[in-house]
């Protein structure tokens, strides 16, 4: 028997026995390690529904707007499980329409940080600008990978990674230079005339 497995095998009888006591000469047994461990379990419980605002007292003026808004996401549900037409489990391409038509996400919009639903894409720049601006810079390299990724990297000498080619070289090859701006774009996008044919399921676009 080692010596690591035979200190084991001592830890686990002292244990057992509800007894610790460590070189500084405090006694702790177990009852009071789980009692500690209760505390210290309430206090996180407590402290995650501060942060996630789930413990917030609301006034009567919220009480009525909540009971509303509850009221019309308790009916869309029932809505979407009589017609199994539940919007966040399509392609949302196809829904979006859907989805801003929804009487939630309108009411959603109209509270305080429902302005900030579009924060992301205002923060981003547009796939056209991309395309237009960033590929056109030199030492711009392009390379599929085994899974037929496009990716993009700018080098002074690329690596050994992947079959790196110079965008500008790529795009000089082609007849309308056009064509492969509009080939990288939908690389790059979801964007597409026919949304229920670029993926037959939820994790596809994820994937690639």
């Amino acid at each position: 028997m080692s010596a690591v497995w035979r200190a084991w095998c001592c830890l686990v009888v002292v244990v057992a026995l509800g007894v610790v006591t460590p070189t500084a000469g405090r006694v702790f047994n177990t009852s009071d390690y789980l009692q500690q461990r209760r505390t210290l379990l309430a206090k996180e419980q407590t402290d995650i529904l501060a942060s996630t605002g789930q413990a917030q007292v609301l006034t009567a003026a919220e009480e009525e707007v909540n009971k509303v808004l509850m009221g019309a996401k308790g009916a869309e549900m029932d809505a979407a499980f009589e017609t199994l037409n539940f919007l966040p489990a399509q392609n949302f391409l196809t829904v979006v329409g859907e989805v801003e038509a929804s009487q939630v996400y309108k009411m959603i919009q109209h509270m305080p940080k429902g302005a900030a639903l579009h924060v992301h894409e205002t923060a981003l720049t547009s796939a056209s600008w991309v395309v237009q601006e960033i590929t056109y810079w030199p030492n711009l390299y392009m390379c599929y990978d085994a899974a037929d990724h496009l990716l993009f990297k700018f080098f002074e000498v690329p690596d050994t990674s992947c079959t790196w080619e110079l965008v500008s070289e790529v795009r000089d090859n082609y007849v309308d230079p056009q064509d492969f701006d509009d080939m990288i774009f939908s690389r790059l996008t979801l964007l597409t005339d026919n949304p229920d044919d670029l993926t037959s399921d939820q994790r596809t676009p994820e994937g690639d």
